[in-house]
This record gives structure tokens, C-alpha cells and sequence, in this order.
């Protein structure tokens, strides 16, 4: 497997195209997600230790108000859990002449496209950028970039998105759209 883009890693025979990529290396810096962490981090452990300790007291008896914490306890959780699926996973998709297939692991991560398509009911792969407008009082646009399958049937499929950055998308739709065309050359 030889990186063919920085931090993205392609594997091409007649047969098969595998591209792997790890998703924090390709979302901007690490900032945010040591930020998302340590928040998190917080959420989960400060009311955790609170109700821990209040029930290691041999006085201890349950009451209503101790169940106020646990959303702060749930997004705790989600917070961590989604900063170490940033950090430790890896996006692949392969395409075989049967198949393509994208994958994220080894962590489940609840944001990744996970999706095996028929090679046979895909018209075309590309690139396109997401506009996504936010209100309030920092209105504005946000971009991000993701590669889109187009199916025989008219429908798109999301294959890989949610990237600030447009050079990784480019290339893998690029390599994904070159590959598909080298199966079936008449059309």
C-alpha cells in the first residue's frame, strides 16, 4: 500500500482498489478533538465521582435529585466516545468488480457511512461540496465536502462526507470514478 496523497493510502490491482485513511488526519488539526475530549472527559467523570462517592458513605440513600446528573453523564459519554472514534479509526472503501464496500473501524462510529453497493447499480462517483447554513447570532455557511454515488435508479448515496477539506474528497471520488470506468470500458 504506498500513500498516494498525504495520509491517504491507495492499493490498486486489475482486480481491486482499496483507499484507507484515517479521519482525524484528514479533518483539519487536533485542537478540536483534545478540546472534545477533556469536555467530555469533565461531563463523564466529575458528576460519576459525585454520585460514587456519595454512595461509597455507608449513610447513603437513594433520592430522585442523584438521577439529575445523568444526562450530564450521557453526554459525557457520547463526547468521549466520539473523540476516541476520531482518534483511533480508520475509513476504507474497496471496490471490487462485484462490490463496493466502505467501512470505519474498529471502533463503531455513529456519524461514518457504512454501506456495501452493487458495482452494477452505480452510475457515477463524484465530489461535491455541502453547504449547510447555521441561524442564530453567528449565522453563517459552513462547507464541507463529501463523495457521492449516483445510482442507476436517480438516488445519491453518501459514501464519504463530512470533511472540511476538499483535496482528499477529490481524489478518492477521482480514483473511485477511474477504477469504475477501467471495469467496464464500453461505457
Amino acid at each position: 500500500m504506498k500513500e498516494a496523497l498525504k495520509n491517504v493510502w491507495i492499493s490498486r490491482t486489475p482486480t481491486l482498489l482499496s483507499l484507507t485513511w484515517r479521519r482525524r488526519m484528514l479533518s483539519g488539526g487536533c485542537l478540536g478533538e483534545t478540546f472534545l475530549f477533556l469536555l467530555g472527559f469533565a461531563f463523564l467523570a466529575i458528576p460519576l465521582f459525585s454520585i460514587l462517592t456519595a454512595m461509597s458513605r455507608t449513610e447513603y440513600s437513594f433520592k430522585w435529585s442523584d438521577l439529575l446528573v445523568l444526562p450530564f453523564i450521557l453526554l459525557g459519554g457520547l463526547l468521549v466516545s466520539r473523540t476516541l472514534t476520531l482518534i483511533t479509526n480508520t475509513d476504507r472503501v474497496e471496490v471490487t468488480p462485484q462490490e463496493l464496500k466502505v467501512r470505519s473501524g474498529p471502533l463503531p462510529a455513529w456519524d461514518a457511512t457504512r454501506c456495501t453497493l452493487p458495482v452494477s447499480s452505480i452510475q457515477s462517483v463524484e465530489a461535491k461540496n455541502i453547504a449547510t447554513r447555521s441561524g442564530g447570532r453567528h449565522a453563517g455557511v459552513s462547507i464541507s465536502y463529501a463523495v457521492v454515488a449516483t445510482m442507476t435508479n436517480g438516488k445519491a448515496k453518501t459514501l464519504v462526507g463530512g470533511f472540511p477539506k476538499a483535496e482528499p474528497i477529490y481524489f478518492i471520488a477521482n480514483e473511485i470514478g477511474n477504477f469504475l470506468a477501467s471495469l467496464h470500458p464500453s461505457n
